[in-house]
């Protein structure tokens, strides 16, 4: 005997028992809707209120996804991870970004950025800018040593090829000792043999000259120790072709000090010298020629091209 089709509302809800709907082995469909052991929507699924995955949820979902307290709470608002989605699983462990450019810092550092805190690195930084003199390293001494130094961790001549330092308020340990600087190209072991002269000038009077063959770069002479206003030693030089492997090596330099015991005479001085060395420079200190420094700050910078 045919069947005629059975209307909507002549179907009790009650009908469809718990056992059909709740079988493992047999399917039934509504629509587009397929039930087996899970859901599979030929039109997608809308949810009023929320969905709780008890294993994966795949697909393409729209909105946003949180994470539950699945691990004791320790989880909770962590990040989403892909897992090889791509067939070749190059993207394996890729975040999964909501906001546009937050996964890329030039992005999202393009504007400026306003932190309540400090910014602090455990190392040496540079700056992606027009800025040409980059800061490497800069000491302050307080107290009797024998030398500042920068090795090859700081002079780093296969990426500048110019370093520039200064220093400031530099005095020695005694009286009439000579500032100047030392260089080598195997991180101190060895001290390259300089050929140095600078001519000085006497600022608060007539008197002026040179001095030559020096074994190391002059800053200045005869500085005054002591920790007076007037007294300790300023200046700066530039090392030119540091990373240099076939040209010797110049530096050019002008210091300022008080000399000549307790006169208050003030000298102004420029200094010359040539390294006739070819390898690279990796290691520059500044020295008292007689004694120790016991004062000061000296910064060393290095040049971009």
């Amino acid at each position: 005997m045919a069947l005629s089709t059975i209307g909507t509302a002549g179907i009790a809800d009650d009908a469809i028992t718990s056992a059909k709907v709740d079988s493992t082995t047999t399917a039934f469909t509504v629509a587009d809707l397929v039930v087996t052991n899970g859901i599979t929507a030929g039109a997608g699924i809308t949810a009023a209120t929320s969905i709780t995955a008890g294993s994966e949820l795949i697909g393409n979902v729209s909105g946003r996804i949180l994470l539950d307290a699945s691990a004791a709470d320790t989880d909770v608002g962590d990040e989403f991870l892909l897992d090889g989605t791509d067939g070749s699983a190059t993207n394996a462990g890729s975040k999964i970004v909501f906001e546009e450019g937050t996964d890329d810092p030039n992005t999202l550092l393009s504007t400026d950025l306003t932190l309540d805190g400090q910014v602090k690195f455990s190392q040496n930084y540079e700056l992606n800018d027009s800025n040409t003199y980059v800061k490497l390293a800069s000491t302050t001494i307080s107290s009797s040593v024998a030398q500042i130094a920068f090795d090859a961790s700081v002079v780093d001549s296969a990426k500048y090829d110019v370093f520039y330092c200064t220093i400031r308020n530099l005095s020695a340990t005694n009286n009439q000792d000579d500032i100047g600087v030392r260089f080598s190209s195997d991180n101190g072991r060895n001290l390259i043999d300089n050929s140095g002269m600078h001519k000085y000038e006497l600022v608060n009077g007539n008197d002026n000259g040179r001095n030559f063959n020096k074994a190391y770069h002059p800053i200045a002479d005869d500085s005054e120790e002591g920790v007076s206003v007037e007294d300790g030693t300023d200046g700066y030089f530039y090392l030119y072709n540091a990373g240099s492997s076939t040209h010797y090596k110049s530096v050019i330099g002008h210091g300022m000090t008080e000399n000549s015991g307790t006169s208050g005479n003030y000298y102004g001085y420029k200094g010359m010298s040539r390294l006739l060395w070819t390898a690279p420079i990796n290691y520059i200190k500044i020295i008292s020629v007689q004694n120790n420094l016991d004062r000061g700050t000296v910064t060393l910078y290095g040049v971009r091209s």
